[in-house]
């Protein structure tokens, strides 16, 4: 998925910069955020995930309540206390920015889940570090399917939502104190984190709230379109 994300990326980018070339603005902007984005997000946003199922699983997840309800596919349950724990640990560390996050952290396909349900990936024995990644990625602003499929009709508006999404899941992964946030949105995604980090938590909560409602509204618009 990452190679084929950065290879797609970079694909789009060549297509675009021979838009640019006839003067056309919107395009300029695509190509540059396909490259950065294209290639940076990916790895951050498969952190411990496997394919998803190209029919829908029928299995019955495997869940625990708490501040956040976590719930995995059968054959995770066993890092299910670990998950659960990391959620609850993981969503404290953010009160603090008073910002919308999910009630429910799943391993069900995106595209399947309700609304204020984050997308959760775990593996068997996988690390501290990637299972914070993950829960913490799944705690945060996210583009659904319906959304990601609009974005590219939206112009420069889809653009920097695309942009603010990383930026909102770079911002959340380094106040939550997981190690090396930067190098896991890249250099150009973490200086606008760092100018983000120097607002107040109030601030920060709100920016991170308004990137919540516009994924929220893309998602909405696309399903009436």
């Amino acid at each position: 998925l990452i190679l084929y994300s950065a290879l797609t990326a970079t694909a789009v980018a060549v297509v675009r910069w021979r838009w640019v070339r006839r003067g056309d603005r919107v395009a300029a902007v695509w190509a540059g955020m396909s490259m950065t984005v294209g290639v940076l997000v990916p790895p951050l946003m498969v952190v411990g995930t496997g394919p998803y199922p190209s029919q829908p699983r029928t299995d019955t997840l495997r869940c625990a309540d708490g501040v956040v309800r976590t719930c995995v596919w059968p054959e995770h349950a066993g890092e299910l206390p670990r998950v659960a724990a990391a959620a609850a640990d993981l969503a404290g560390r953010l009160d603090a920015l008073a910002a919308v996050r999910p009630s429910t952290l799943s391993e069900a396909n995106p595209a399947s889940v309700r609304e204020g349900t984050g997308v959760l990936g775990v593996v068997r024995g996988m690390s501290d570090q990637d299972l914070e990644s993950s829960v913490v990625v799944g705690l945060s602003p996210a583009l659904r399917p319906a959304c990601e499929q609009s974005l590219s009709s939206r112009g420069l508006a889809g653009v920097r939502l695309f942009a603010d999404v990383a930026r909102a899941q770079g911002l959340v992964l380094a106040r939550a104190g997981v190690s090396g946030w930067q190098e896991r949105i890249g250099p150009d995604q973490a200086a606008f984190v760092r100018e983000l980090l120097r607002r107040s938590d109030q601030a920060q909560g709100a920016w991170i709230n308004s990137v919540t409602r516009r994924a929220r509204d893309c998602a909405a618009g696309s399903r009436t379109r």
